[in-house]
């Protein structure tokens, strides 16, 4: 059960990251008034600890005097006040929320160095043989960019499947098993129960999953 939710979380927040730090990273690479302003600002989420990300979330989800309640309710986007954290069917979704809002802007650097190592002249040279936008970045940006992508993917994968700060901050593995990844059970069967023994085991075995994905991208780049 841990695995798959692991699993879930992984794939789920590091794609969405993925798009919308292409989107960001697209509507960015061009020149603009106030451009490193924003820049900079994006950049903000990425280098506080995670502690405090997850203690900050924790207040925003309040289900009581928390404002995305207030606000949700205000807009008419929900009937009632949402326990985020303590329904079984938002609880995994908050936290990847959580994981998004932090960690995006990672994807935005990695992706948007990428975009500024591909030549200018080429993309001018398309728009003026009539291609759209669309064939430009399919047929020239995204070829160069490729191997970003897969590097980006390569350390948000390795980073996310060790997610332990905003689980043991906001859900601590609830409410039931829900958001109980592997790190933070292992943690609980180590150091909680004092099953030693299993708890290595578990860690083995993530080590080994997070080894094989990343000699998956690794081959990807290299190849």
């Amino acid at each position: 059960n841990a695995l798959i939710i692991t699993f879930i979380f992984v794939g789920s927040a590091v794609s969405l990251e993925f798009l919308l730090g292409l989107g960001i990273a697209l509507l960015v690479n061009r020149d603009f008034w106030l451009k490193r302003v924003i820049v900079s600002l994006i950049y903000i989420p990425m280098i506080m600890a995670p502690i405090a990300v997850a203690l900050m979330w924790r207040m925003l989800y309040n289900a009581e005097y928390g404002p995305i309640n207030y606000f949700f309710l205000h807009l008419n986007l929900i009937g009632r006040k949402i326990a985020w954290l303590s329904e079984t069917k938002h609880a995994l979704q908050s936290l990847i929320v959580v994981d998004m809002w932090q960690w995006t802007p990672f994807m935005f650097l990695v992706l948007y160095a990428g975009l500024q190592s591909v030549p200018s002249e080429l993309r001018e040279a398309a728009q003026m043989d009539g291609a759209s936008r669309w064939q430009v970045f399919r047929h020239i940006s995204f070829p160069s960019l490729l191997p970003f992508i897969i590097l980006a993917f390569l350390f948000r994968v390795i980073d996310a499947f060790k997610i332990f700060d905003a689980v043991s901050v906001l859900t601590k593995g609830g409410p039931g098993t829900s958001t109980e990844v592997v790190s933070w059970l292992g943690y609980l069967t180590g150091f909680t129960y004092f099953r030693l023994g299993y708890a290595a085991a578990m860690a083995m075995i993530l080590f080994v999953t997070v080894l094989v994905i990343s000699q998956l991208l690794l081959k990807k780049i290299r190849g």
